[in-house]
């Protein structure tokens, strides 16, 4: 195997992998082509594909320095791929320079060079006579192959249309034969019934008594055949009949006391087989129909159970919509414990502040005044002029006022201020203890129910 052929195995490498296989038939093709050897298979065998193992036996072929070239080509014929063999060898006599360019091809070539590398600068006017060489090449060798296929398919097609033309020739043969064997019996069997006496004849007697009118000789010649081919129609017929009647003996078991009377014993076996033969036509109409009550079964068990699973799948879609509504619930209900429990602790929060409000008051009722600097921080009672009444405003006012509404506290502060002024600077008469107290419990009361009233707001009740 020369440069040239090796060059032509290694670029047809791919498409040989993908052609051929490494099955086992294969390989004994392989073997008795000589290329492939046991220290080759051990390599081949650690490729994981039928592809890989291919492709590495072309390797190993390729680098073997005996000729694998032919080989490989009468293999590729004898797998029925002639027409890769055909573009190998195509390909090798257009490498060695063997292969003669046409005119035309060449010219084709050069047009397809312009067309695509003709404006090109970067491309040089020798690079683009070896382009148009290689694509000539490659067309002439196409061609070349192309021709050989086309050749070898003309010529299978030609043995088989003249193996047809035998075909036609040795039918055309038999029935001229069957046609001339019918239209001799035809004759032989009317010339036969013709020269036969027929009983009109025997009745008015005979027509030729004193034998010189007919050559009697062929007559009975022929009466002789027709009756010997009738006897032995008819001896062929007996025997046949023997060895069906001795068939039937066995078949029947009959025992030889009975073997005389056939007729009867042959007409009993036909009854039973006959009612027999009744039976199991209609054991195979009740299997039909069994059949087809089954199938029709399973026909309707299949719909009911299309529509179990599409109703299943219904219900299933359903319930997946109902869990995410429920989880969308679920997701509101945790968002509303949140808010609710940060409100429980906001008015956790306010009550710890109205305990501590409460225990101021109750401490302003145990010491019996009210010091208006902490009590209205406190209380966050408003309306009262503080500004103003620094220098006039009593040093004790009584808790009844802060339970009633501003603007009452207001007209009453005012009447007070009035009433002051009038007296022109009276001392004001302070209240007994008794009246101190009670106004401070009632404050007290009035301030607890207010704080209730508002923590249960609070918290939603």
């Amino acid at each position: 195997m020369d440069v040239f052929e090796k060059r032509i195995m290694r670029r047809k490498r791919p498409v040989l992998s993908d052609t051929l296989d490494f099955t086992d038939v294969s390989q004994q093709l392989y073997r008795e082509h000589g290329l492939l050897t046991s220290d080759m298979f051990a390599e081949i065998e650690e490729e994981p594909t039928d592809f890989g193992k291919m492709f590495k036996f072309l390797q190993l072929v390729a680098q073997r320095k005996h000729d694998s070239f032919e080989p490989m080509r009468q293999i590729l014929v004898e797998l029925g791929h002639k027409w890769l063999a055909d573009e190998m060898r195509a390909d090798v006599m257009a490498e060695r320079g063997d292969l003669e360019i046409e005119e035309y091809v060449y010219r084709e070539a050069g047009s397809l060079v312009h067309q695509h590398f003709g404006g090109s600068k970067r491309v040089s006017e020798v690079d683009k006579k070896e382009f148009q060489m290689l694509i000539a090449r490659r067309y002439q060798a196409a061609k070349e192959a192309c021709h050989s296929q086309l050749y070898t398919e003309q010529r299978k097609l030609a043995a088989v249309m003249e193996e047809k033309r035998q075909l036609n020739r040795k039918l055309k043969h038999m029935l001229e034969k069957l046609t001339t064997f019918q239209r001799v019996q035809k004759a032989r069997l009317t010339g036969l019934a013709h020269d036969l006496d027929t009983p009109s004849d025997l009745i008015r007697g005979d027509n030729d008594p004193d034998c010189s009118k007919v050559d009697y000789s062929g007559q009975l010649e022929e009466t002789l055949e027709a009756m010997l081919a009738t006897v032995s129609s008819l001896l062929l017929q007996k025997e046949n009949m023997s060895d069906e009647r001795r068939r039937c003996i066995q078949l029947l078991d009959v025992p030889p006391a009975v073997a005389g009377h056939m007729d009867v014993v042959l007409e009993d076996a036909l009854e039973r087989a006959t009612h027999d033969i009744v039976k199991s036509k209609r054991d195979a109409k009740l299997s039909d129909r069994l059949a087809q009550a089954l199938e029709s079964r399973m026909r309707q068990l299949t719909v009911d159970a299309d529509r179990r699973l599409m109703g299943m799948e219904q219900e299933t879609q359903r319930t997946k919509s109902e869990l995410r509504r429920a989880e969308e619930k679920a997701r509101k209900l945790e968002a509303e414990l949140v808010t609710t429990q940060q409100r429980a602790g906001e008015t956790e929060d306010e009550l710890q502040r109205w305990r501590v409000r409460c225990d101021l008051l109750e401490k302003s009722r145990r010491l019996g005044y009210y010091h208006p600097g902490w009590y209205d921080k406190l209380y966050d009672v408003t309306g009262i002029p503080y500004d103003r009444k620094k220098a006039d405003s009593p040093r004790y006012v009584s808790l009844h006022d802060f339970a009633r509404p501003p603007a009452e506290r207001k007209a009453t502060w005012a009447t007070t201020r009035g009433s002051r002024g009038a007296r022109g600077g009276q001392k004001k008469q302070r209240p007994s203890t008794a009246d101190s107290r009670r106004s401070t419990a009632s404050t007290t009361a009035a301030t607890r129910r207010s704080f209730t009233y508002n923590s249960s707001s609070n918290c939603g009740v």
